[in-house]
């Protein structure tokens, strides 16, 4: 996560040049194609706000909160965010005194530093979730994520799977602040291996609910557990029912009528051409015999 500043950003060619980090570094940024297509772009833009003396200010109409470090800090580890690059006095004299944050090296204008911590995608749930009926879930979650502290006390969407109706539910006007329901629970999760469309890892807190900090997406299939259901503000949760459980980008059944209509498509079409060919063919006059 890098601190907006429109003025110092500019002087690398665009605004959208951080989007090539991980070209170069091979670490993954909250920048490029997360911001244009998934769903927790709207809620990137809050963090960032939160962070910067500067912020880009309202986006296609979603309105940023002013800034807040320590609302940011919290955000930031929700979301599993490693590294900070800071310019400005304030936010730099903020990580400098934050001990949950080590500086690793200055190259002008950024401070470049880390949040501590296992920086875990999966985490076992220290409260239970509540199961929420959205009216409009992005504007509604909105509510939830303005408050930091709400990160503590997830809400799950309820699509009235039979998975989450063990799950008491919570009203719109709660949102905004949520009350703590802890677990009694214990278990923790060993190991975790996160790959490109495939997250696995091994728990022995089986049926708790376990945080997995990656935006949600309906092609996201879950083995091993229930889910993987959409919770606060854009991530996944599941219910484990082994030990080992693996997370995998499958198909759903729109993704399978979209391949057989094009696949019938592409078969129409080889079909029309080959029968335009022979028809040609067919009707095309012999050659005739030279004279002798």
């Amino acid at each position: 996560m890098f601190e907006f500043d429109k003025s110092i950003i500019q002087k690398f060619g665009t605004p959208r040049s951080f989007e090539l980090i991980p070209y170069w570094t091979k670490q993954p940024t909250m920048e490029g194609l997360l911001v244009e297509s998934s769903l927790t772009a709207p809620f990137h833009y809050i963090n960032q706000a939160e962070l910067s003396v500067k912020p880009r200010g309202t986006v296609a109409g979603w309105k940023v909160p002013s800034r807040d470090y320590e609302a940011a800090m919290k955000h930031l580890i929700y979301f599993n965010i490693s590294y900070i690059m800071a310019s400005s006095p304030e936010v730099i004299a903020d990580l400098n005194s934050d001990t949950r944050v080590e500086f690793l090296n200055k190259i002008e204008p950024y401070y470049f530093y880390e949040i501590k911590g296992p920086h875990n995608y999966v985490e076992v749930m220290k409260n239970k979730p509540y199961r929420y009926i959205p009216e409009d879930w992005i504007w509604d979650m909105r509510e939830w994520y303005l408050n930091a502290d709400n990160v503590d006390n997830p809400v799950i969407y309820d699509d009235g799977s039979e998975g989450i109706k063990q799950f008491e539910e919570i009203t719109k006007e709660q949102l905004s602040d949520v009350p703590g329901n802890p677990f009694n629970a214990g278990g923790e999760v060993l190991s975790e291996i996160v790959e490109r469309e495939k997250i696995e890892f091994k728990t022995t807190a089986i049926g708790v609910p376990h945080l997995v900090k990656v935006s949600y997406f309906p092609n996201w299939k879950a083995a091993g557990a229930e889910g993987p259901y959409l919770v606060s503000p854009s991530l996944m949760m599941v219910i484990p029912t082994q030990s080992n459980v693996t997370l995998y980008y499958g198909m759903t059944y729109a993704n399978r009528i979209g391949v057989t209509l094009s696949m019938a498509g592409w078969a129409i079409i080889a079909v029309t051409l080959i029968l335009n060919l022979a028809f040609h063919l067919k009707s095309k006059p012999g050659l005739k015999k030279p004279d002798e």
